[in-house]
């Protein structure tokens, strides 16, 4: 007689038999019932695991199974795709492979306290495939108790962040460039100001002595304060320039002009240009190669680079001083050297000259933006060349500029 539960589920078999015959037959009856018990026992756990293997394949994380110390017994098809490992690979420790040597002695760490304390492993690591790609992923995991067993084992995920953290440090650096930018505009208006102030004072001061006292002035103070205004009408337009300058520091347009330029007659028109409106008496020594030819040359970058240059040495040269220019070609490269005799620049500021508005401890008493070198160094990274400085002394400081030389 079959017992059963409250479910109408066969949980047991009870036997009445009169003699040995009946006792064997019942005995037949319960092992065919018992084995077709374990059949279907057996055909159900095989349709449940299918069922988990199916749903664990096509699922879009990586899911993978362990024990208490780590030891992987699975992991499904998404899981293999994340890491690059092949099911066979990543059973046992072979997952740890995968783990980026910085990370691993973290994640590991991880693991085994959360399983010391019974709590849900949790954690942020890289993962490098066989061919070196790194990979970024969050992993998971809790504990699943075995009934009757003390024992357990973890079912756990990982999903691919990569894409969405190389998102999140964009986007912190755009905010980083962003508040950088802020940061340089106010300093640019501040500087910008500052600058400003002195010569346009200097240019209404001279208009108010001329109105005022013009008749009075004999013709030497009259030709003074002209010269005043001449002066600061002269450090306005550099100061315009310089502005300009560096705003158009990303115009990629100009990057297009390229055309064929005498060197030697571009390098003289731009040096009689600052020298018009720059010198103080300094003395202007051009030298030049023969045969240099024809070069392909982008007129409008290379002004801001030379020019910029040419003025700084005017800027910072001694009245009675001498302005050296030096061209030269040495295979692949046009070299010009830009020499002044002047103040000269101090060990502690020669990693800085290039730095948007830095200006040397001992060019307080020059008025000028800092913009002047960074606005050159770049232009000659446009150009694909370099600028460095060459030489520096108490008695004046050489810039050398190398340019690509193509000539016809």
């Amino acid at each position: 007689v079959p017992v059963k539960n409250d479910s109408g589920e066969i949980v047991g078999i009870c036997v009445f038999a009169t003699d040995i015959t009946d006792l064997k037959n019942a005995e037949r009856e319960v092992n065919t019932l018992l084995e077709k018990r374990v059949a279907e026992k057996t055909r159900e756990l095989l349709d449940s695991r299918n069922l988990f293997r199916t749903l664990a394949d096509y699922a879009p994380v990586g899911i993978f199974q362990t024990n208490a110390e780590g030891r992987c017994a699975f992991v499904n098809k998404k899981w293999c795709e994340i890491t690059g490992l092949s099911e066979t690979s990543a059973l046992d420790e072979g997952w740890l492979s995968a783990l980026h040597d910085e990370d691993r002695p973290r994640v590991v760490d991880a693991w085994f306290a959360g399983v010391g304390e019974g709590k849900e492993f949790f954690a942020e690591y890289r993962l490098v495939h066989p061919d070196g790609n790194v990979v970024v992923v969050q992993g998971n995991a809790v504990a699943v108790h075995k009934k009757g067993s003390g024992s357990r084992h973890y079912i756990g995920c990982i999903v691919d962040i990569t894409e969405r953290q190389r998102a999140t440090e964009a986007i912190v650096k755009a905010k980083e460039r962003a508040i950088s930018a802020d940061q340089e505009k106010d300093r640019l208006m501040r500087t910008v100001a500052h600058e400003f102030r002195t010569p346009l004072s200097l240019i209404t001061s001279s208009f108010d002595i001329l109105d005022r006292y013009g008749d009075n002035l004999d013709e030497q103070r009259r030709k003074a304060q002209d010269q005043h205004i001449r002066s600061a009408v002269t450090q306005l337009t550099v100061l315009v320039q310089t502005l300009l300058s560096y705003n158009q520091r990303e115009n990629r347009e100009d990057l297009e002009l390229w055309t064929l330029q005498d060197i030697e007659n571009l390098i003289r028109i731009i040096c009689e240009e600052v020298s018009t409106g720059r010198s103080t008496g300094q003395f202007l020594q051009l030298s030049f190669p023969d045969g240099h030819g024809v070069v392909q040359m982008n007129e409008a970058i290379f002004r801001r680079l030379f020019g910029n240059i040419v003025d700084n040495a005017y800027q910072y040269s001694l009245p009675a001083g001498c302005v050296f220019v030096r061209v030269s070609t040495e295979e692949p490269w046009l070299i010009l050297e830009v020499q002044n005799q002047g103040i000269g620049i101090l060990p502690e500021d020669r990693e800085r000259v290039f730095d948007d508005f830095y200006r040397g401890q001992n060019a307080a008493s020059q008025r000028g933006m800092g913009l002047g070198l960074g606005i050159a160094r770049y232009a000659a990274e446009r150009l694909g060349g370099i600028i460095e400085l060459a030489n520096t002394s108490g008695q004046g400081t050489t810039f050398r500029i190398k340019l690509p030389l193509s000539s016809q």
